[in-house]
């Protein structure tokens, strides 16, 4: 299973800037060992900002968790984890609000499609 992972420094963590560093800096380097083994596919950091993301490859919530928990940071960040599944539907629904702005008729013409060709009839 694909999930989005996020990651970003709680707001309320009082922390030393050389030790915050030193741990994202373990954490990178972790990231990318999951990354030769086949457990992250990407990641990278925002910039400006004190947070980052991975889309990590896992066969369960359970074993996300484990890899989330592992991380020198985990405990200094707040976590919004997005399954493949949720952020194709939410894509596929911001796509057809699009759609339907360009076109205030479409959905009175008999609904939209979605690739497989089944009608979307919200």
């Amino acid at each position: 299973m694909l999930f989005f992972v996020k990651a970003e420094l709680r707001r309320d963590t009082n922390y030393d800037r050389t030790r915050w560093l030193g741990l994202v800096a373990s954490t990178w380097e972790q990231i990318k060992q999951m990354e030769a083994d086949g457990n992250v596919v990407a990641g990278g950091a925002f910039v400006g900002q004190s947070a980052g993301c991975v889309i990590a490859d896992v066969a369960s919530h359970e074993e996300l968790s484990e890899l989330i928990n592992r991380l020198p940071v985990s405990a200094m960040v707040t976590w919004d984890v997005v399954t493949e599944r949720l952020a194709l539907e939410e894509r596929c629904h911001r796509g057809h609000q699009r759609q339907d702005r360009g076109d205030p008729d479409r959905r009175r013409r008999g609904g939209l499609r979605d690739r497989s060709g089944r009608h979307d009839h919200r």
